[in-house]
């Protein structure tokens, strides 16, 4: 699906466009696939906000960095352990 969302993107220019053509062909919205933890939701299909937020979520961009926190123990003892970025 995020594949679709990105080329739809591209070539409707505009992330209303690609809410209003998921919704015309009846694809769910991620809130749809649980509703029992989507209850606060209006089940009204996708939005353009949607949309943008799955177009700027760095898992479906490519720029998610694994390893960015790193853990450090932080006593003599070796029991706590705290994490800080990586750097």
């Amino acid at each position: 699906m995020g594949q679709r969302i990105f080329r739809d993107y591209l070539a409707e220019c505009g992330d209303k466009a690609v809410a209003i053509a998921l919704n015309r062909e009846g694809v769910a919205c991620p809130s749809e696939h649980r509703p029992e933890q989507n209850r606060h939701r209006s089940q009204d299909g996708w939005q353009a906000g949607t949309v943008a937020a799955i177009l700027q979520n760095p898992r479906y961009t490519g720029y998610a960095v694994f390893g960015r926190w790193s853990k450090h123990e932080g006593s003599p003892t070796g029991r706590a352990v705290h994490s800080r970025r990586s750097g």
